[in-house]
């Protein structure tokens, strides 16, 4: 297999596991939380990157997310990303998702609402769901209409504890 250029990562540690932070060309393009049973990075593999684990180019992102972890308020807006996945209009959703500040939730339909889609909640739900960089582009701030969770690439347990973190109103 011809690989197209080398995705470099690390992993940030947290109280429910890993998840893995990749740069390319000077900018975040993945983060993927660790799963069980699941192999790491399947998805960049198939689409010809290969991967090296490389602590000091991830260094600032690291930090920043350590930091979030820690409980601190962080602000992921000067994080540089670059989206290697995805279509125009599921860009426009992920690109939405970074404007939800911390410790605030909104619902598929407000998304839908504010790209210019008001009949297309599911569509921002699955748009939400293949979210490149979770965390980083806050997805997990993301709830139905009815007030409950809905669904997260990495988990319910996982996105009920980042907003909790976030001491997030539900």
């Amino acid at each position: 297999m011809h690989f197209k250029k080398e995705i470099k990562f690390f992993p940030v540690e947290f109280k429910l596991g890993l998840i893995y932070l990749c740069k390319l060309d000077g900018k975040l393009v993945w983060a993927e939380f660790e799963r069980r049973g699941k192999r790491p990075f399947l998805e960049l593999l198939k689409m010809g990157y290969s991967l090296k684990e490389d602590p000091f180019y991830l260094e600032e992102e690291v930090s920043i997310l350590k930091s979030y972890f820690l409980g601190e308020r962080v602000d992921f807006s000067g994080i540089p990303i670059s989206f290697i996945t995805g279509t125009d209009k599921e860009k426009m959703v992920w690109k939405e998702l970074s404007e939800i500040p911390y410790g605030k939730t909104v619902t598929y339909s407000f998304i839908a609402e504010k790209i210019g889609l008001p009949n297309a909640p599911r569509f921002v739900g699955n748009a939400v769901g293949k979210n490149p960089v979770p965390i980083i582009i806050p997805c997990h701030r993301v709830i139905r209409k009815d007030g409950t969770l809905g669904g997260f690439s990495a988990g319910l347990h996982i996105k009920k504890y980042l907003l909790d973190l976030e001491c997030a109103s539900i």
